[in-house]
């Protein structure tokens, strides 16, 4: 469906400020790219009517300018109602919100009705009654804002309920009770408070599929900002979301003090960091290494897929090895540190055992001397010779003659093995 009506982009801005405290920052990012002016109005989409410096949408079951006004009316009841006094028909604002012809605004026909005059604000479907009509709510809209209590009214407004567009799990992510807000992780707060202003739910869906992956554990606090930004800005495939980042990437620059890539198309090319990329450039090398080590990944084995079964190797990894904070089985700096020296250890003892087991070769030095055969039979020296008889068995042998007696009957030949061992040793060149 295409709408069309009439809009204005307001007189007065919203300026940060010189010392803005966070919430404030958050604002300005905001209203970067949500109208940005108290008195901008829009009245050609579904909303029928939205007002304000982030365009509070006044769609049946929502009523965002109905609330903002009741603040108004609040600090000057009378001045509110004589603003409204300028709008067609009789419409007025009391404590019940919106009334109309004496009715309540509540439903989707009376707001067409009460705002645009009767039309079903679809492109080729306005009278020109309807579009007088439309224009002069319009026109009344944005002229209270001119009123600087009213202004103040509605920044407060709005900065109380900048949280409101972030879902349950995303808020336990970047808005426990005390968060960062300075620097890189205070600008990935406002930057996804800035998406989530337009689409909560979109925005919700894209920051989580980010977070919740191995890879923003172990990134540092301006890697995930990019990471965020990239994936909020590209992933849900809208068209005016790389204007979006644009809009808001000098605001984040100015009050972070940070450097983001200038336009949207450098931000596509970011490339997400990995810091163990050096010795584990994916998941199968991670897969390969807890395999080395002993760990059962199934029949799949090293896919690149870490899913169930990679997480429960890498989970008993991390106890065996007592990683600080683990065991979870997810990849971050602790565990692929641990499992880089394990397997460099494992490689070396590896190395150290077969040194020990495979027989390696004796070099033997060539002996240049000619070859004498004589060198075969070793000088063994004078060979004993006891001659056995009834007195000497099994008793202590007699000494040694001075030299063996001749005609000897039964001789033991004891040779001295020293000697031959020292001739070998000799003739193979050891000694």
């Amino acid at each position: 469906m295409q709408y069309e009506g009439p809009w204005t982009r307001g007189v007065y801005r919203f300026a940060i400020g010189d010392r803005p405290d966070f919430y404030r920052k958050m604002l300005g990012v905001l209203t970067a790219t949500e109208g940005g002016r108290y008195g901008a109005v829009n009245m050609y989409d579904r909303c029928i009517l939205t007002v304000g410096l982030i365009q509070w949408c006044e769609a049946a079951n929502i009523f965002g300018v109905t609330k903002m006004l009741h603040k108004c009316r609040e600090i000057d009841s009378d001045l509110l109602t004589d603003y409204l006094s300028e709008a067609p028909g009789e419409l007025l604002f009391t404590e019940k919100g919106f009334i109309f012809n004496g009715k309540p605004v509540t439903t989707k026909e009376q707001q067409r009705a009460a705002f645009l005059g009767g039309s079903s604000g679809l492109r080729g479907q306005w009278t020109d009654e309807q579009i007088e009509h439309a224009r002069r709510v319009c026109a009344v809209m944005s002229a209270l804002w001119q009123e600087e209590k009213f202004r103040e009214s509605q920044e407060a407004y709005t900065g109380k309920r900048l949280l409101g567009f972030v879902m349950p799990k995303t808020k336990k992510i970047l808005f426990p009770e005390l968060f960062p807000q300075e620097g890189a992780a205070g600008a990935l707060r406002a930057a996804y408070v800035s998406f989530a202003g337009n689409l909560p739910a979109v925005a919700d869906k894209h920051f989580r599929k980010v977070a919740e992956t191995d890879k923003w554990k172990s990134a540092n606090e301006m890697d995930r900002l990019v990471m965020a930004l990239k994936e909020m800005t590209f992933g849900p495939g809208i068209a005016i979301y790389p204007h979006r980042y644009e809009a808001i990437r000098p605001v984040l620059e100015k009050q972070f003090g940070i450097n983001l890539p200038d336009m949207a198309e450098e931000l596509r090319t970011f490339e997400e960091p990995n810091p163990w990329a050096e010795v584990f450039p994916d998941s199968r090398s991670i897969q390969e290494a807890l395999i080395e080590l002993g760990h059962d990944l199934g029949p799949a084995g090293a896919d690149n897929k870490f899913g169930a079964k990679s997480r429960a190797a890498l989970k008993a990894f991390e106890s065996e090895y007592e990683c600080k904070g683990k065991p979870d089985g997810i990849p971050d700096a602790v565990s692929m540190d641990a499992l880089a020296k394990a397997v460099a250890e494992m490689k070396t003892t590896t190395a150290e055992v077969a040194d020990l087991v495979e027989p390696k070769p004796v070099e033997v030095e060539p002996d240049n001397e000619p070859f004498d055969e004589d060198e075969l039979v070793p000088d063994v020296g004078e060979v004993l010779v006891v001659e056995e008889t009834d007195e000497n068995v099994d008793s202590e042998p007699p000494e040694a003659p001075e030299k063996a007696a001749e005609g000897s009957k039964t001789p033991y030949v004891i040779l001295a093995f020293g000697a031959i061992l020292a001739a070998l040793g000799r003739l193979l060149g050891l000694y």
